[in-house]
């Protein structure tokens, strides 16, 4: 889909390391649905551990939350 058509204007990257889970809680958090943007969040994390942050951002913010995906 076109962002345009989505009615988004704007794409805002997050990264940090695995200990910046509670920042990105705390900026995610308090941000309404509905919104012109898109926020992608990248987060570093050693290859043996499965990532569990879809999960984690689901139970802070009312944003939907979805796993990116290699295609």
């Amino acid at each position: 889909m076109d962002s345009s058509a989505a009615g988004l204007d704007r794409v805002v990257v997050i990264g940090a390391s695995a200990g910046g889970l509670e920042a990105i809680q705390e900026l995610l958090g308090p941000l309404p649905p509905g919104g012109t943007a898109t926020y992608v969040v990248a987060q570093h994390l050693a290859p043996e551990h499965p990532s569990q942050l879809v999960e984690l951002l689901r139970r802070c913010t009312r944003l939907p939350v979805v796993a990116a995906t290699d295609l």
